[in-house]
């Protein structure tokens, strides 16, 4: 049972189920979700930016609060780099956020990348880090 409420959020046919501990009289339809934890993969990283202190501000920016798994696996060392969400449901690949999926995507073009610039200015004043989009369209691969 602590290994079904400590490891999770479950898939269950795609879906997302989340486990909490029972509480007596709680009233199923006012519990409200407002965060998940998912694992977070940085893939193909430069070799000069695998340490554990990069790991660990990669991770607070991403918001990660509970926990950095750091494990060196050498080589990697392309150009680029590739984020993967694990235990993700429902990722909608035109605009990016959960819940949904592609062909239910109800944002435009114009409303994605306006979040994007919301979250770059976000990103910018909170940790005075620069960075670039260099895409056309915003694409985000599950």
């Amino acid at each position: 049972m602590r290994q079904i409420l400590n490891e999770g959020p479950w898939s269950v046919q795609g879906g997302l189920l989340i486990v909490f501990p029972w509480e007596r009289n709680i009233v199923v339809r006012q519990i409200l979700v407002n965060e998940v934890s998912v694992w977070v993969q940085l893939w193909d990283v430069p070799l000069e930016y695998q340490t554990p202190l990069v790991a660990h501000r990669i991770g607070y920016l991403l918001g990660v609060d509970h926990e950095v798994d750091w494990t060196p696996t050498f080589p990697r060392n392309l150009r680029f780099l590739r984020c993967r969400f694990e235990r993700i449901f429902h990722l909608c690949c035109a605009c990016g956020r959960v819940g949904h999926i592609t062909k239910e995507c109800d944002w435009s073009d114009e409303q994605t990348n306006s979040a994007l610039d919301d979250q770059h200015q976000w990103i910018q004043h909170r940790f005075g880090n620069e960075y670039g989009l260099m895409v056309d369209r915003a694409y985000f691969v599950p």
